[in-house]
């Protein structure tokens, strides 16, 4: 017969009493890490660059990485010059560059392009930084797009870079596109 302390029965019923609370407690925990472990589940088309951002792909959009000297290039439905399109650029930048200094860059090298014409500025805010956003247009091949142009900086005081962000598509089609591509861009997470 297994040993059995002689305690007195309200003893013995606060140890069972102790037993069944941490044992209860123990489940509450488990449940509660599976709980956060499922509500961390990425979205569907949810992608990670080795260069160090995150971006949701929508259902509907294809994409290849390292095209042309880009992070990655997605477009929507088949690939063709006329399709809705995202292009990612990953850039070295000045160790002193912030948000603003960065944009100016891009924005200057945009004014550069072919038949550009400045449309509107926009501020997005995209992985918490509110960033300003270019709408213009531009010729490419024998047409015209439109563009929305935004960068963000990453990085630390030590190495910084900076992401350069166009969403474009055929000319008249931007504002018809728009909601799509803020959904792009709302998604986009640095990985430091």
């Amino acid at each position: 017969m297994p040993y059995q302390p002689n305690l007195p029965m309200k003893l013995k019923d606060d140890i069972q009493s102790s037993v069944l609370t941490v044992l209860l407690g123990s489940i509450v925990v488990m449940l509660a890490g599976a709980f956060v472990a499922c509500s961390e589940k990425k979205p569907p088309g949810y992608y990670v660059h080795d260069d160090g951002f995150s971006v949701v792909i929508p259902d509907g959009w294809n994409s290849e990485e390292n095209i042309g000297g880009a992070s990655i290039v997605m477009w929507q439905g088949e690939r063709d010059p006329t399709a809705p399109t995202v292009t990612i650029v990953m850039r070295d930048i000045p160790p002193e560059a912030d948000n603003n200094m960065f944009a100016d860059l891009n924005f200057r090298e945009a004014s550069e392009r072919d038949g550009y014409v400045a449309m509107r500025s926009e501020e997005i805010t995209i992985d918490g930084d509110s960033l300003p956003l270019l709408v213009y247009a531009y010729k490419q091949g024998g047409g015209w797009r439109q563009g929305m142009l935004t960068s963000i900086v990453a990085g630390n005081d030590d190495e910084k870079y900076g992401f350069v962000i166009l969403c474009s598509s055929m000319s008249g089609k931007l504002e018809g596109d728009k909601d799509e591509y803020k959904t792009i861009l709302s998604s986009f997470g640095r990985q430091d």
